[in-house]
């Protein structure tokens, strides 16, 4: 489903958006377990509302000024609590179906690591049971903003099994 060819391509379209958007986000380290899972959801969560199949999450990339940067986060390599990194996910967030690919692709001079989140689908995606969203750069619990949640859960999107 997504060659080399085309994460270039999805890296090229996010690095040409005139900045972060609610279902793009950028960032040179900042892995910190906690922070990263949250982002997953907010991300998820946002490619719902913004009626986008996928959000992605794209380590290498400076955000305030969308130049490469050396990195040494390299998810397959981390660990958390003894557990493999990207492991940790699969128990950690909801629905546990939801299917987050993590891929390097070889881009200009360096290896990004870029997240591919699929957006919410009948229920809003979850970190440890809380979801997320994202307003502007802020990332408030989801339960504070009933109307985004109801968008979610009644996104006729999400309804249309054909697709």
């Amino acid at each position: 489903m997504f060659t080399k060819q085309r994460l270039i391509d999805i890296i090229d379209d996010c690095l040409n958006q005139p900045d972060e958007t609610d279902w793009v986000e950028f960032k040179v380290n900042n892995a910190e377990y906690k922070q990263l899972w949250e982002r997953l959801s907010w991300l998820s969560n946002a490619a719902c509302l913004a009626w986008r199949d996928f959000a992605f999450l794209i380590y290498w990339v400076e955000d305030w000024t969308l130049n490469l940067v050396w990195t040494d986060f390299i998810p397959e390599k981390k660990k958390e609590w003894w557990q493999p990194f990207l492991f940790k996910l699969s128990k950690d967030i909801l629905p546990d179906n939801i299917s987050i690919e993590v891929k390097t692709v070889n881009y200009k001079w360096c290896d990004l690591v870029i997240f591919i989140i699929p957006a919410a689908v009948d229920i809003p995606t979850t970190f440890k049971n809380i979801a997320y969203l994202r307003i502007w750069t802020a990332n408030p619990k989801l339960d504070k903003y009933p109307d985004k949640a109801r968008k979610i859960w009644n996104n006729i999107y999400n309804k249309n099994f054909e697709k």
